[in-house]
């Protein structure tokens, strides 16, 4: 994808039919390369370069990495939360925003009016996510948990960037420290490698 100038992140994109037909093409194959991109659409790579920096700039667009998540031993939960007011609610999201377990983040109208969706590598480690980022809020009025069965469209998720290499707990508060760490209730805030798997050992 072409880096981003400051000028294409301020010009103000107008959506037309060869738009649609880029975000076409990258929903098929989003690793296409802009030469291949120019051929299919029968534009010059140039004239996709622009196109592709003007929709990267005004927000219509960006391209990451998607995961198979139970390949890399991930459950899916998702959490329905009620939230008093819109000021603890803009509090609570600004608060998951930073946590790398949250995948999915949206808000409600109904009986629930924010929904969480954590992929996780053990579900030990729900209840202490839960009960030290979300359940202690203020404004949390019920919450309800249940676990996802694996993601049949679309088969693939993006991760953030700190499921790989996070070391900063997301409950802000150091493992060693920690009571429900050192008693075994909670695994621990480890980033995923070779040697983490779905059933974490501390010996």
């Amino acid at each position: 994808m072409p880096a981003l100038s400051p000028r294409a992140r301020n010009k103000k994109t107008i959506l037309d039919e060869k738009c649609f037909k880029i975000f076409s093409e990258l929903s098929r194959d989003g690793r296409v390369g802009v030469r291949c991109l120019g051929r299919r659409l029968g534009l010059s790579h140039p004239v996709v370069s622009e196109r592709l920096r003007s929709l990267l700039g005004s927000g219509f667009l960006r391209v990451l990495p998607c995961f198979n998540l139970g390949k890399l031993g991930l459950r899916l939960v998702a959490i329905s939360v009620d939230v008093g007011s819109r000021e603890d609610l803009t509090l609570l999201v600004e608060k998951l925003r930073s946590c790398r377990w949250v995948v999915l983040l949206f808000t409600l109208a109904g009986e629930y009016n924010l929904l969480v969706v954590l992929a996780v590598k053990d579900l030990s480690f729900v209840e202490c996510l839960v009960g030290k980022r979300i359940r202690g809020m203020p404004g949390v009025k019920k919450l309800s948990i249940g676990l996802v069965g694996e993601p049949v469209s679309p088969g693939f998720i993006p991760l953030s960037q700190g499921f790989f290499d996070g070391e900063e707990p997301v409950c802000g508060e150091s493992c060693d420290q920690c009571s429900d760490y050192l008693e075994r209730r909670c695994p621990g805030c480890t980033p995923l490698t070779p040697n983490t798997t779905n059933v974490i050992n501390h010996d």
